[in-house]
């Protein structure tokens, strides 16, 4: 039955009072106008679109799509109903689906630039960088005032590690939409990319100012709190959003867990109990979990039962891959065989000028965050992180021979290493500011240590070592975001790290005087000596500023994050003692070294 004429009109004006709540983010008492308004006249598919996307907003896909489809009855060709059901099926990550739906609207309106957006996220998240920043790039062509689009572009230059270009693109979101919640965000992430503090901060806020309960950002400037050394802030901040969302991603409760010491009674060790307890826990949740209740006995000093979570956590991560030692072995081995005195002498006079790059090596955890951190300390250097160009340039190049590392190395030529060279400073420019000198601490780059040393044979190359013992069961105890297939098994990272030594050595015979080797156990028990040995090297003036790098405000991504924001302390040595019988496997391997 058709609806009559008061009942079209009250519908519309449902719909318009519907409007106004939205606007003003009166998130319920909108659903309930359009509901109202849908009952009144169930033709008016604006009402059914716009329930829809509430609904999408509450996170209710399945809902959303009903509603959806409900709506493209009335109006079976609207691109704007298509678009959105492929927004749906982005959130669902059925990017295949989604993209015949954009396919779809672009087909009735081939300038629909939010289609035509969209259908570039798909590709992004199909690993299609190129393909989708021409989709972003083609929608600004259109319109150039669509905020949506140069949020996407800028998320495609930050893949491609073009960081001031994003930002550059994260403003013009912002300029466009000066309300775009999500744009300030990911400028400030941007941002800290860059090391711009101070701006990244300033963003975050603003963020918050324009959209306060935005879970997302919340956690972003969390985790902003926690690298630039706001430690304090950090925790609040984490309670509160955990406290707000009980069932928030578990990752969560693992960032949280090292930014505090716990106590005996206290209520976030029984919340993470109650959760890990439960039947139906995912993997991923069980796995965090286990890291941050493993950090939560270990303050406790309650060591078997820290170190039985963190070894559940391990093994849960261990069987979602496959990673054989004796692949690795072949690796190393080849690395070895490659790298000969032949190979060095036919490369002695290639290497470029540079002087001013600094390279900080060895395992993750060996303290390599804490050299980084107080030679960054200094007012001639800069902190670059860990920095994946030498790889990625050594790649590049290496595609060229249609070879891999390091049999690639066995084609190359003078001018392919000066173009190995030149892609990694041009890479690497964006980072330096007034500085004259640019740290890059990617432990594995001890992997690439020969060619670096060819390459750039007047840089300062920096080999962290540490107690062996020690060393792994720091990597053990630790979760990492980037992949350390090796890390996550006692006897295979026991392998690995006697793989590590045996081509440190191999490089030590082949430049003897090549690398500055420096102790964590020795950093810790005389760091004034130390600093100094260090500073020399580096050929840099002493500064008393090295001495307190607590106090430096810099961005810092690893696991040291907290730690170098305190002065140097004594309990992280001889820690593998505590694990005693815990850690056998391992200690027997290493004892084969």
């Amino acid at each position: 039955m058709s609806p009559n004429d008061k009942e079209i009109n009250d519908a519309i004006m449902l719909y318009e009072k519907a409007l106004v709540h939205q606007q003003s983010g009166e998130i319920d008492n909108a659903i309930k106008c359009y509901k109202d308004a849908i009952s009144k006249n169930p033709n008016l598919w604006q009402a059914q679109n716009n329930l829809a996307n509430l609904i999408l907003y509450k996170g209710e896909y399945d809902e959303a799509i009903y509603l959806y489809k409900k709506a493209l009855e009335l109006d079976s060709e609207n691109p704007i109903i298509q678009n959105n059901i492929g927004n749906v099926l982005i959130g669902q990550r059925k990017f295949q689906e989604a993209k015949k739906w954009f396919s779809k609207s672009l087909k009735k309106d081939p300038n629909y630039v939010e289609a035509i957006s969209n259908f570039g996220l798909c590709l992004a998240e199909e690993n299609k960088i190129d393909e989708a920043e021409a989709y972003f790039r083609k929608a600004i062509k259109i319109n150039p005032s669509f905020s949506n689009a140069y949020n996407n572009l800028a998320m495609i230059l930050k893949k491609k590690e073009k960081f001031y270009e994003a930002v550059k693109e994260y403003e013009n979101a912002i300029k466009f939409n000066p309300n775009f919640s999500d744009a300030y965000c990911n400028l400030a992430i941007s941002l800290m990319d860059i090391g711009k503090i101070n701006e990244a901060e300033t963003n975050f806020l603003q963020a918050l100012k324009v959209d306060p309960n935005n879970v997302h950002t919340k956690i972003s400037y969390a985790g902003f709190l926690k690298t630039s050394g706001k430690i304090d802030q950090a925790t609040k901040l984490y309670q509160s959003i955990i406290s707000e969302n009980p069932d928030i991603d578990a990752e969560l409760y693992r960032n949280f867990a090292h930014t505090k010491t716990f106590s005996r009674e206290d209520q976030d060790i029984r919340r993470m109990e109650l959760i890990i307890k439960k039947n139906n826990l995912d993997k991923h949740s069980k796995t965090h979990l286990c890291f941050a209740l493993g950090k939560a006995y270990e303050d406790l000093g309650q060591i078997e039962k820290s170190f039985n979570y963190i070894k559940e956590g391990n093994a849960i991560v261990r069987k979602t891959y496959q990673y054989d030692t004796n692949d690795m072995k072949k690796y190393f081995n080849n690395i070895i065989d490659i790298f000969q005195p032949d190979l060095i002498d036919k490369f002695r006079n290639s290497g470029l000028g540079e002087k001013n790059h600094i390279f900080i090596l060895g395992m993750p955890r060996s303290g390599t965050s804490l050299v980084e951190q107080i030679l960054s300390s200094h007012t001639k250097v800069c902190g670059g992180g860990e920095i994946k160009y030498v790889e990625d340039s050594i790649t590049e190049v290496g595609k060229k021979r249609q070879s891999t590392y390091p049999e690639s190395v066995k084609t190359f030529s003078s001018a392919d290493l000066a173009e190995i060279g030149s892609l990694y400073l041009n890479k690497t420019k964006q980072f330096l500011g007034s500085e004259e000198f640019l740290t890059n601490k990617l432990p594995q780059n001890f992997l690439y240590l020969g060619i670096i040393k060819l390459i750039f044979p007047k840089s300062k190359i920096i080999h962290c070592t540490r107690d062996s013992l020690d060393n792994c069961i720091s990597l053990y105890k630790n979760y990492f975001v980037g992949h350390q297939g090796y890390a996550y098994d006692l006897e295979e990272l026991g392998a690995y790290y006697n793989l590590y030594k045996k081509l440190m050595k191999h490089w030590h015979t082949l430049f003897p005087d090549g690398f500055f080797e420096i102790h964590y156990d020795n950093l810790v028990k005389d760091q004034k000596d130390q600093t100094l040995q260090l500073l020399k090297f580096c050929q840099l003036d002493w500064e008393e500023n090295c001495l307190a790098f607590h106090k430096t405000k810099r961005i810092v991504n690893t696991a040291s994050s907290v730690q170098i924001r305190k002065p140097i302390y004594k309990d992280s040595l001889e820690i593998a003692k505590k694990y005693k019988n815990l850690i056998l496997p391992l200690a027997n391997i290493l004892k084969e070294n």
